[in-house]
């Protein structure tokens, strides 16, 4: 089974469609694990090993260096989406809008420093 969200279906590098997956998958339910389960009927440690198991088949490997750093790319993109949509939601007004913007440029500020380049 493939599972593709089609309305933004388009051609270039992977780690835009693996940074969409990642917020599904994980990215949106990472300070209320429910909402996973809410979005898609998965637990949320269920949606994590999809998640894992989905980038291990995408890329072909299972060498946990090449994994990690094709992760932590789609993280920086998933995470600077989230914030984005957060901020652009009003999300700086309230309580919930807050933290998951913060959360977003704590995970940013750890990551950013480790990546040279975003393209796989």
């Amino acid at each position: 089974m493939l599972l593709i969200d089609m309305d933004t279906l388009c051609y270039g590098n992977p780690v835009f469609e693996l940074a969409s997956m990642f917020n599904a998958y994980v990215g949106y339910s990472a300070l209320d694990h429910s909402a996973v389960e809410r979005f898609l009927g998965i637990s949320h440690e269920t949606a994590c090993a999809f998640w894992k198991k989905s980038l291990q088949l995408y890329l072909g490997t299972e060498d946990e260096a090449v994994l990690t750093e094709a992760e932590n790319k789609a993280k920086i993109l998933g995470y600077t989406r989230m914030m984005r949509r957060e901020i652009r939601r009003d999300g700086l007004s309230s309580e919930k809008g807050r933290a998951v913007i913060e959360n977003c440029r704590k995970e940013l500020e750890e990551l950013l420093p480790k990546t040279e380049a975003l393209a796989l």
